[in-house]
């Protein structure tokens, strides 16, 4: 599934009925696809290629258009322009490095499916301007608003497919700052996605003892945030504060959440929750004030949240998968994941019995996909994979190893990683240095994709690669991140369960 295609889908199109001003004297809405506003005489095209359609907001300093690229078959985008009145050289100067930094970021952090793209970033007629991708869904506080509070069922899956975002973008050295509701938007296909990169600044260890500005929104900050020294672990705060929010359904006090004075159990009593013992106890340790006896890393948040019963509220086992054979390439799925169609693994002994690797490497991907249900997506999450029947990886697993006389196979690759985890400290070290060992990652370069080996001539461990990055197989540059790491080390916990 090519995330760039040449022509977007027809659902993406949006015909002009109006057009917005972007002149920020004026902002008018015109009727019809005008090149000139009627009431300013502006031109309506900005840098003669997007066309404002309605103004979305304003924050900081920052007004929000939705727009579409007319240079892109009129695909949906945002456009954020800066405004900078009222503000004396100093101040105007800090907020232009604010906005230029939010650029920059989304910049650095490439081509995530969970943080808007970077289209351009560019000064027309002495105003600058940053355009990205549009994203179409509802946010978490708008949802709440609707549909009323989450379960705690609900809030652990967000949790779970928001958190590897974090990590993500913890790894650049980029703190969000401005974990809420507002700024999760959960699309049309149920994928979460991290907006509002405004208040984020990218970190170094120099720069952490340096003076900030202060950017966070009252009753989500951490305490060490409101005092203008954020840190990774900050997040994790407004991460927590974001659950309690959606759990309780009352939003937090402007003076912030401070369970040194009011104890979490006596919020859930208030709110009329009863929660499990363990998923308090990891929203308890999300909201420390004190940085030292919080949560360090989302990795450690996600290693709870596995350990937690699904759902929550059930008794441990009720959901346990249950599988029963049909055939020596069939079984039958019930159970975590919905009951399903069989699952076929013919294609997928046909081709590896032809040493047809690429073939079987694709069709073990699709194979996934129908598993999880998210075939439609074209792509797995966090939560999809922790739900993926043990039975089934180990079907695939056991083809592999038989076809390659035991050279590939995720139980091979499990075992390298074992090892080489037990040699190795820091996470992305191991990750890198199992890539070297199963021929992923060469002379210093992540391989793309089509520059794998799909042959017995691979390295032990080589394939199935389906996994190791979804978007590496259209040959985009974006290395061996911890966002697939997460996901490939969850699949291969996956082998071992029952």
């Amino acid at each position: 599934m090519d995330r760039t295609p040449l022509l977007p889908d027809d659902r993406e199109i949006i015909s002009t009925e109006v057009s917005q001003c972007l002149n920020p004297d004026c902002l008018q809405i015109n009727l019809g696809d005008l090149d000139l506003c009627h009431n300013c005489q502006e031109k309506i095209l900005l840098a003669n290629r997007y066309r404002g359609l309605s103004y979305i907001g304003a924050g900081g300093f920052s007004y929000t258009f939705k727009a579409i690229d007319e240079h892109r078959f009129q695909t949906p985008c945002v456009i954020k322009q800066f405004v900078s009145r009222q503000l004396n050289p100093a101040s105007k100067q800090q907020a232009i490095d604010l906005f230029q930094q939010e650029a920059a970021i989304l910049k650095n952090l490439g081509n995530h499916p969970q943080i808007p793209d970077l289209l351009a970033f560019f000064n027309y007629k002495q105003r600058l301007y940053l355009v990205q991708e549009f994203i179409s869904g509802q946010n978490l506080l708008e949802i709440l608003n609707q549909q009323g509070r989450f379960s705690q069922e609900q809030v652990k899956q967000i949790l779970i497919d928001i958190l590897p975002v974090l990590e993500f973008i913890h790894q650049r050295q980029v703190i969000h700052r401005d974990l809420k509701p507002s700024n999760i938007i959960r699309k049309d296909d149920g994928t979460l996605v991290l907006i509002d990169f405004g208040s984020s600044f990218q970190f170094s260890q120099e720069f952490l003892t340096q003076i900030k500005v202060i950017s966070a929104t009252p009753g989500y900050a951490a305490p060490e945030q409101i005092k203008g020294k954020p840190i990774p672990a900050s997040d994790l705060f407004g991460l927590g504060a974001t659950a309690l929010h959606l759990i309780t359904g009352v939003m937090p006090s402007e003076r912030g959440i401070d369970l040194a004075s009011t104890s979490l159990d006596l919020i859930w009593q208030k709110a009329e929750v009863v929660p499990n013992r363990e998923f308090n106890y990891i929203i308890s340790k999300l909201l420390q004030p004190k940085v030292s006896d919080r949560y360090q890393s989302a990795l450690e948040v996600i290693q709870d949240l596995k350990k937690l019963p699904s759902p929550l509220e059930s008794t441990p086992g009720k959901n346990n998968v249950s599988t029963q054979s049909v055939n020596s390439n069939t079984l039958i799925l019930t159970g975590t994941i919905e009951e399903k169609e069989s699952f076929d693994c013919s294609k997928l002994e046909q081709f590896l019995a032809n040493q047809d690797y690429l073939a079987a490497d694709r069709e073990t991907w699709q194979l996934l996909l129908h598993i999880a249900d998210r075939t439609v997506q074209g792509c797995l999450t966090l939560s999809s994979i922790l739900e993926l029947p043990a039975s089934a990886l180990q079907q695939i697993d056991r083809l592999w190893q038989k076809y390659s006389n035991g050279k590939f196979g995720l139980s091979i690759q499990k075992e390298i990683y074992q090892n080489i985890a037990t040699n190795f400290q820091g996470d992305y070290l191991i990750w890198q240095k199992f890539a070297e060992k199963v021929g992923w990652y060469q002379r210093s370069t992540w391989l793309k994709y089509s520059d794998l080996t799909f042959a017995l001539q691979g390295k032990k461990g080589h394939l199935p690669a389906c996994c190791i990055d979804i978007f590496s197989r259209h040959n985009l540059d974006r290395g061996g991140s911890t966002w697939w790491r997460l996901g490939f080390i969850a699949l291969l916990d996956k082998l071992e369960q029952n």
